[in-house]
Protein backbone atom coordinates (compact mmCIF):
# COMPACT_ATOMS: atom_id res chain seq x y z
CA UNK A 1 0.00 0.00 0.00
CA UNK A 2 2.95 2.23 0.86
CA UNK A 3 4.20 1.86 -2.95
CA UNK A 4 1.04 2.61 -4.22
CA UNK A 5 0.38 5.77 -2.48
CA UNK A 6 3.91 7.05 -3.19
CA UNK A 7 4.06 5.88 -7.36
CA UNK A 8 0.66 8.30 -7.08
CA UNK A 9 2.49 11.38 -6.17
CA UNK A 10 1.16 11.58 -2.51
CA UNK A 11 3.35 10.95 0.64
CA UNK A 12 2.08 8.21 3.17
CA UNK A 13 2.10 9.77 5.92
CA UNK A 14 2.06 7.17 9.46
CA UNK A 15 -0.66 7.16 12.46
CA UNK A 16 -0.59 5.21 15.39
CA UNK A 17 -2.78 3.06 17.25
CA UNK A 18 -4.46 2.18 20.83
CA UNK A 19 -2.36 -1.64 21.10
CA UNK A 20 -5.05 -2.69 23.31
CA UNK A 21 -8.32 -1.58 20.86
CA UNK A 22 -6.23 -1.54 17.22
CA UNK A 23 -7.73 1.06 16.61
CA UNK A 24 -6.61 4.68 15.71
CA UNK A 25 -4.84 7.03 17.93
CA UNK A 26 -6.87 10.01 17.43
CA UNK A 27 -4.23 12.42 19.15
CA UNK A 28 -1.53 11.12 16.34
CA UNK A 29 -3.97 11.51 13.96
CA UNK A 30 -5.16 14.99 14.40
CA UNK A 31 -1.18 15.66 14.70
CA UNK A 32 -0.71 14.18 11.11
CA UNK A 33 -3.50 16.24 9.07
CA UNK A 34 -2.22 19.50 7.44
CA UNK A 35 -3.69 21.45 4.49
CA UNK A 36 -1.73 19.03 1.87
CA UNK A 37 -4.01 16.25 3.52
CA UNK A 38 -6.01 14.34 0.92
CA UNK A 39 -7.27 10.95 2.00
CA UNK A 40 -7.37 8.81 4.71
CA UNK A 41 -6.30 5.04 4.43
CA UNK A 42 -7.20 3.04 7.18
CA UNK A 43 -6.45 -0.73 7.85
CA UNK A 44 -8.94 -3.09 9.80
CA UNK A 45 -5.59 -5.21 11.49
CA UNK A 46 -5.50 -9.08 12.32
CA UNK A 47 -9.56 -9.48 11.81
CA UNK A 48 -10.41 -6.84 13.94
CA UNK A 49 -12.26 -3.89 12.98
CA UNK A 50 -12.10 -0.18 13.84
CA UNK A 51 -14.98 1.54 15.31
CA UNK A 52 -15.80 3.58 12.28
CA UNK A 53 -18.01 6.42 13.10
CA UNK A 54 -15.60 9.01 14.84
CA UNK A 55 -13.21 8.00 11.69
CA UNK A 56 -16.05 8.84 9.31
CA UNK A 57 -16.44 11.86 11.24
CA UNK A 58 -13.27 13.42 11.11
CA UNK A 59 -12.68 12.52 7.54
CA UNK A 60 -16.08 14.48 6.63
CA UNK A 61 -14.98 17.49 9.23
CA UNK A 62 -11.61 17.85 7.56
CA UNK A 63 -12.82 17.15 4.09
CA UNK A 64 -10.28 13.99 3.15
CA UNK A 65 -11.45 10.90 1.21
CA UNK A 66 -11.95 7.77 3.32
CA UNK A 67 -10.17 4.06 2.07
CA UNK A 68 -11.42 1.69 4.11
CA UNK A 69 -9.02 -1.31 3.67
CA UNK A 70 -10.88 -4.42 5.00
CA UNK A 71 -8.54 -6.92 3.65
CA UNK A 72 -7.76 -8.95 7.15
CA UNK A 73 -11.20 -8.29 8.54
CA UNK A 74 -13.39 -10.28 6.07
CA UNK A 75 -16.25 -12.47 7.75
CA UNK A 76 -17.86 -13.03 3.98
CA UNK A 77 -20.92 -11.38 4.04
CA UNK A 78 -21.32 -9.95 8.00
CA UNK A 79 -19.47 -6.58 7.26
CA UNK A 80 -19.13 -5.53 3.99
CA UNK A 81 -17.08 -2.19 4.66
CA UNK A 82 -18.96 0.60 6.17
CA UNK A 83 -21.51 2.20 3.63
CA UNK A 84 -19.95 5.69 4.31
CA UNK A 85 -16.56 5.15 3.77
CA UNK A 86 -15.65 6.25 -0.08
CA UNK A 87 -13.47 3.28 -1.25
CA UNK A 88 -13.95 -0.12 0.51
CA UNK A 89 -11.54 -2.53 -0.01
CA UNK A 90 -11.46 -6.97 -0.09
CA UNK A 91 -8.59 -8.70 -0.70
CA UNK A 92 -8.70 -12.24 -1.46
CA UNK A 93 -4.83 -13.05 -1.82
CA UNK A 94 -3.70 -16.63 -1.09
CA UNK A 95 -3.92 -16.39 2.88
CA UNK A 96 -6.88 -14.56 2.83
CA UNK A 97 -9.71 -15.18 4.58
CA UNK A 98 -12.05 -16.97 1.61
CA UNK A 99 -8.90 -17.21 -0.68
CA UNK A 100 -9.48 -16.91 -4.34
CA UNK A 101 -5.31 -16.77 -4.85
CA UNK A 102 -5.65 -13.58 -5.81
CA UNK A 103 -8.18 -11.01 -6.78
CA UNK A 104 -10.16 -7.82 -4.66
CA UNK A 105 -13.29 -6.49 -4.71
CA UNK A 106 -14.08 -2.38 -4.29
CA UNK A 107 -17.20 -0.81 -3.45
CA UNK A 108 -17.49 2.63 -4.46
CA UNK A 109 -19.48 5.30 -2.49
CA UNK A 110 -19.82 7.68 -5.96
CA UNK A 111 -20.88 6.31 -9.09
CA UNK A 112 -18.68 8.76 -11.49
CA UNK A 113 -15.34 7.64 -9.02
CA UNK A 114 -16.22 3.68 -9.52
CA UNK A 115 -17.37 4.68 -13.61
CA UNK A 116 -13.57 6.39 -13.93
CA UNK A 117 -11.69 3.29 -12.01
CA UNK A 118 -13.20 0.60 -14.28
CA UNK A 119 -12.18 3.03 -17.39
CA UNK A 120 -8.73 2.90 -15.92
CA UNK A 121 -8.68 -1.29 -15.08
CA UNK A 122 -10.06 -1.55 -18.58
CA UNK A 123 -6.98 -0.46 -20.68
CA UNK A 124 -4.66 -3.19 -18.77
CA UNK A 125 -4.12 -6.83 -20.27
CA UNK A 126 -6.12 -10.08 -18.85
CA UNK A 127 -4.51 -12.18 -16.95
CA UNK A 128 -4.04 -15.58 -18.38
CA UNK A 129 -5.49 -19.09 -17.70
CA UNK A 130 -2.14 -20.63 -17.64
CA UNK A 131 -0.90 -18.14 -15.29
CA UNK A 132 -3.31 -18.72 -12.55
CA UNK A 133 -3.50 -22.28 -13.57
CA UNK A 134 0.11 -22.27 -12.23
CA UNK A 135 -0.95 -20.23 -9.10
CA UNK A 136 -3.39 -22.79 -8.64
CA UNK A 137 -0.63 -25.51 -8.60
CA UNK A 138 1.94 -23.58 -6.33
CA UNK A 139 -0.62 -23.11 -4.06
CA UNK A 140 -2.01 -26.61 -4.26
CA UNK A 141 1.33 -27.77 -3.32
CA UNK A 142 2.09 -25.32 -0.11
CA UNK A 143 -1.52 -26.46 1.23
CA UNK A 144 -0.13 -30.06 0.87
CA UNK A 145 3.15 -29.44 2.21
CA UNK A 146 1.27 -27.55 5.53
CA UNK A 147 -0.45 -31.01 6.67
CA UNK A 148 1.29 -32.12 9.66
CA UNK A 149 3.30 -35.28 8.67
CA UNK A 150 4.35 -33.49 5.57
CA UNK A 151 5.25 -30.03 7.22
CA UNK A 152 7.43 -32.21 9.77
CA UNK A 153 9.55 -33.63 6.80
CA UNK A 154 9.76 -30.44 4.89
CA UNK A 155 10.84 -28.38 8.31
CA UNK A 156 13.45 -30.88 8.37
CA UNK A 157 14.81 -31.02 4.58
CA UNK A 158 15.19 -26.94 4.77
CA UNK A 159 17.46 -27.90 8.10
CA UNK A 160 19.41 -30.11 6.07
CA UNK A 161 19.80 -27.95 3.32
CA UNK A 162 20.69 -24.57 5.71
CA UNK A 163 17.13 -22.61 4.91
CA UNK A 164 14.88 -21.41 7.42
CA UNK A 165 11.81 -23.06 6.53
CA UNK A 166 9.46 -19.91 8.58
CA UNK A 167 11.41 -17.53 6.03
CA UNK A 168 10.98 -19.59 2.58
CA UNK A 169 7.23 -19.88 3.01
CA UNK A 170 6.80 -16.59 3.98
CA UNK A 171 8.10 -15.37 0.72
CA UNK A 172 6.23 -18.10 -1.38
CA UNK A 173 2.77 -17.40 0.30
CA UNK A 174 3.17 -13.25 -0.61
CA UNK A 175 0.71 -12.31 -3.07
CA UNK A 176 3.07 -10.72 -5.29
CA UNK A 177 6.69 -11.67 -5.09
CA UNK A 178 9.81 -9.62 -6.51
CA UNK A 179 10.09 -5.81 -7.37
CA UNK A 180 7.60 -5.70 -10.37
CA UNK A 181 4.64 -4.52 -8.04
CA UNK A 182 2.82 -2.54 -10.87
CA UNK A 183 3.11 -4.92 -13.50
CA UNK A 184 1.62 -7.49 -11.55
CA UNK A 185 -1.47 -5.55 -9.70
CA UNK A 186 -2.14 -3.35 -13.31
CA UNK A 187 -4.29 -6.75 -14.86
CA UNK A 188 -7.51 -8.17 -15.03
CA UNK A 189 -8.24 -10.57 -13.28
CA UNK A 190 -8.65 -14.20 -15.30
CA UNK A 191 -12.15 -15.67 -16.09
CA UNK A 192 -10.97 -18.32 -13.54
CA UNK A 193 -10.00 -16.08 -10.75
CA UNK A 194 -13.46 -14.65 -11.35
CA UNK A 195 -15.30 -17.85 -11.18
CA UNK A 196 -13.04 -19.59 -7.68
CA UNK A 197 -13.82 -15.85 -6.16
CA UNK A 198 -17.73 -15.97 -7.21
CA UNK A 199 -17.86 -19.38 -5.98
CA UNK A 200 -15.82 -18.76 -2.70
CA UNK A 201 -18.41 -15.85 -1.78
CA UNK A 202 -21.68 -17.73 -2.79
CA UNK A 203 -20.46 -20.74 -0.76
CA UNK A 204 -18.69 -18.92 2.12
CA UNK A 205 -19.31 -20.88 5.49
CA UNK A 206 -20.02 -18.66 8.27
CA UNK A 207 -19.29 -20.91 10.88
CA UNK A 208 -15.47 -21.21 10.49
CA UNK A 209 -15.58 -17.57 11.47
CA UNK A 210 -17.29 -18.55 14.53
CA UNK A 211 -15.08 -21.45 15.27
CA UNK A 212 -12.09 -18.92 14.75
CA UNK A 213 -13.77 -16.14 17.18
CA UNK A 214 -14.41 -18.84 19.97
CA UNK A 215 -10.58 -20.54 20.06
CA UNK A 216 -9.52 -17.02 20.09
CA UNK A 217 -11.01 -15.63 22.17
CA UNK A 218 -10.37 -18.81 24.54
CA UNK A 219 -6.22 -18.01 24.13
CA UNK A 220 -7.48 -14.34 24.51
CA UNK A 221 -8.40 -14.99 27.94
CA UNK A 222 -5.21 -17.48 28.66
CA UNK A 223 -2.98 -14.38 28.11
CA UNK A 224 -1.56 -11.46 30.54
CA UNK A 225 -2.74 -8.11 29.16
CA UNK A 226 1.14 -7.02 28.42
CA UNK A 227 1.67 -10.11 25.65
CA UNK A 228 -2.25 -8.78 23.67
CA UNK A 229 -2.78 -7.17 21.15
CA UNK A 230 -6.41 -6.05 20.89
CA UNK A 231 -8.11 -7.28 23.89
CA UNK A 232 -10.63 -4.31 23.77
CA UNK A 233 -10.90 -4.11 20.25
CA UNK A 234 -14.87 -2.58 18.93
CA UNK A 235 -14.99 -6.58 16.93
CA UNK A 236 -12.75 -9.17 16.45
CA UNK A 237 -12.51 -12.48 14.37
CA UNK A 238 -8.95 -13.43 15.02
CA UNK A 239 -7.84 -13.91 11.12
CA UNK A 240 -4.29 -14.31 12.93
CA UNK A 241 -3.33 -14.09 16.37
CA UNK A 242 -0.65 -12.04 17.53
CA UNK A 243 0.88 -11.33 21.17
CA UNK A 244 3.82 -9.76 21.79
CA UNK A 245 6.85 -10.95 23.96
CA UNK A 246 10.08 -8.88 25.14
CA UNK A 247 11.94 -12.25 23.54
CA UNK A 248 10.26 -13.15 20.45
CA UNK A 249 12.65 -14.69 18.40
CA UNK A 250 13.71 -16.92 21.05
CA UNK A 251 9.74 -17.21 21.74
CA UNK A 252 9.24 -18.36 17.96
CA UNK A 253 12.25 -20.58 18.23
CA UNK A 254 10.60 -22.29 21.67
CA UNK A 255 7.34 -22.96 20.28
CA UNK A 256 9.30 -24.58 17.30
CA UNK A 257 10.98 -26.94 19.32
CA UNK A 258 7.45 -27.74 21.06
CA UNK A 259 6.05 -28.43 17.84
CA UNK A 260 3.92 -25.17 16.60
CA UNK A 261 4.91 -23.16 13.57
CA UNK A 262 4.57 -19.62 15.34
CA UNK A 263 6.34 -16.85 13.19
CA UNK A 264 7.74 -13.44 12.95
CA UNK A 265 5.89 -12.72 9.51
CA UNK A 266 7.80 -9.15 9.48
CA UNK A 267 7.88 -9.51 5.35
CA UNK A 268 3.91 -9.05 5.12
CA UNK A 269 3.38 -5.91 7.58
CA UNK A 270 5.61 -3.00 8.04
CA UNK A 271 6.17 0.28 9.71
CA UNK A 272 5.58 3.28 7.44
CA UNK A 273 8.17 5.84 8.04
CA UNK A 274 7.48 9.22 9.19
CA UNK A 275 7.93 11.83 5.92
CA UNK A 276 10.79 13.57 7.80
CA UNK A 277 12.88 13.86 10.35
CA UNK A 278 11.19 15.95 12.54
CA UNK A 279 7.58 14.78 12.14
CA UNK A 280 6.15 12.68 15.50
CA UNK A 281 6.80 9.21 14.36
CA UNK A 282 4.09 6.55 15.81
CA UNK A 283 5.82 5.63 18.96
CA UNK A 284 3.28 3.14 20.23
CA UNK A 285 3.38 0.98 16.97
CA UNK A 286 7.15 0.68 16.60
CA UNK A 287 7.36 -0.40 19.88
CA UNK A 288 4.84 -3.31 19.25
CA UNK A 289 6.10 -4.22 15.86
CA UNK A 290 9.86 -4.96 17.49
CA UNK A 291 7.65 -7.38 19.68
CA UNK A 292 5.13 -8.98 17.35
CA UNK A 293 4.80 -12.87 16.57
CA UNK A 294 2.04 -14.67 15.88
CA UNK A 295 0.73 -17.89 17.28
CA UNK A 296 -0.74 -20.45 14.79
CA UNK A 297 -4.39 -20.45 16.64
CA UNK A 298 -7.38 -21.32 14.23
CA UNK A 299 -11.15 -22.72 14.72
CA UNK A 300 -9.78 -26.17 13.49
CA UNK A 301 -7.01 -26.11 16.58
CA UNK A 302 -8.13 -29.32 18.43
CA UNK A 303 -8.52 -29.42 22.04
CA UNK A 304 -5.13 -31.44 22.96
CA UNK A 305 -3.27 -29.52 20.83
CA UNK A 306 -4.95 -26.49 22.19
CA UNK A 307 -4.13 -27.42 25.73
CA UNK A 308 -0.01 -28.00 24.61
CA UNK A 309 0.72 -24.95 23.38
CA UNK A 310 -0.54 -23.38 26.28
CA UNK A 311 1.65 -25.11 28.15
CA UNK A 312 3.92 -24.40 25.79
CA UNK A 313 3.65 -20.56 26.65
CA UNK A 314 3.22 -21.77 30.06
CA UNK A 315 6.54 -22.90 30.31
CA UNK A 316 8.25 -20.20 28.46
CA UNK A 317 6.52 -17.73 30.67
CA UNK A 318 4.35 -15.96 28.04
CA UNK A 319 0.63 -17.57 29.49
CA UNK A 320 -1.04 -17.37 32.86
CA UNK A 321 -1.01 -20.79 34.61
CA UNK A 322 -3.34 -19.12 37.26
CA UNK A 323 -6.33 -19.56 35.17
CA UNK A 324 -7.14 -22.66 34.19
CA UNK A 325 -10.37 -22.59 32.20
CA UNK A 326 -8.83 -24.97 28.72
CA UNK A 327 -10.19 -23.53 25.59
CA UNK A 328 -13.56 -24.66 24.13
CA UNK A 329 -12.44 -25.52 20.93
CA UNK A 330 -13.08 -28.60 18.65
Amino acid sequence: MEKIILKHGLVPVPVDLDIRRLDLDFSSLETAVTGKTKAILIAHLFGSRMSMDPIVGFARTHGLVLFEDCAQSFIGLGYQGDPRSDVRMFSFGPIKTATALGGGLFHFRDKALREKAEAIQAGWTRQGQFKFLKRIIKYGFISCIGRRPAYRIFVAFCGLLGTDHDKFLARSVRGFAGTDLFPQIRQRPSRALLALLARRLERFDSSRIDERRQAGKAFMDRLPDENLLGRDANDHSYWVFPILSEDADQLVKFLWSRGFDATRGQSSMVVVDSPCADAKKPAKVIEAYGKLLYLPISGELCVGDAGRLLDALCEFGTACPERTTRPAVS
